[in-house]
């Protein structure tokens, strides 16, 4: 993302021996399980004043995503995030609208970066397991319930039905979630201690 991250690994030989791509096919080969939810990006869209209006909003998340420092045609990539996310939608209807900002706030802040991990991980004899975590309870926003334009799994969801917290929200257990619950601990469980055996 443009101007984002500033401050990251500089690949010059010294911290890092050789590109990541390589160092990534010569590492010992593990099993990796990642996953997003359903709507990484419903919270960040919506709490982000600077990105409403909606319309608007598409157009300021291209323009800081696509700046000079990553694009050789800023104006054109932009331009292109802009009409992909806002193909075939009435441009009117501001709900519709919204949920193209919120998955492309998803896509740029996470879904890209996981799924591109993830088949990276695979092409170099990794066993993978990618998840889309879409369970939620409507009942624990908390005080972001009157925020969000819908309920759905959104970043750090998942963390409730792992961790047993509330993240976001106290999490205040009902019947539904605890059986979630207890799927989500013991599939975590099992993947961390009994690699060999999980499927």
């Amino acid at each position: 993302m443009s101007g984002f991250l500033t401050l990251i690994p500089n690949f010059d030989g010294d911290f890092f021996p050789k590109p990541l791509d390589e160092l990534r096919k010569e590492a010992p080969k593990k099993q990796i399980m990642t996953g997003v939810t359903e709507y990484e990006g419903l919270m960040m869209a919506m709490i982000n004043p600077t990105l409403s209006p909606t319309d608007n909003g598409i157009k300021l998340l291209a323009k800081e995503s696509y700046g000079k420092d990553v694009s050789s045609n800023p104006e054109e990539t932009q331009r292109m995030f802009y009409e992909n996310y806002t193909k075939e939608v009435d441009k009117s209807d501001e709900f519709a609208m919204k949920k193209k900002l919120i998955e492309a706030v998803g896509d740029e802040y996470f879904n890209v970066g996981v799924l591109q991990a993830a088949k990276t991980a695979a092409k170099y004899g990794n066993d993978v397991y990618l998840y889309t975590f879409n369970y939620t309870n409507s009942d624990g926003f908390g005080m972001w319930n009157d925020m969000l334009p819908f309920k759905a799994a959104l970043h750090g969801t998942e963390l409730r039905y792992i961790l047993g917290e509330g993240v976001y929200s106290k999490f205040d257990p009902n019947e539904e979630d605890l059986k979630v619950l207890e799927k989500m601990t013991t599939l975590f469980s099992n993947f961390a201690t009994k690699r060999k055996r999980f499927k």
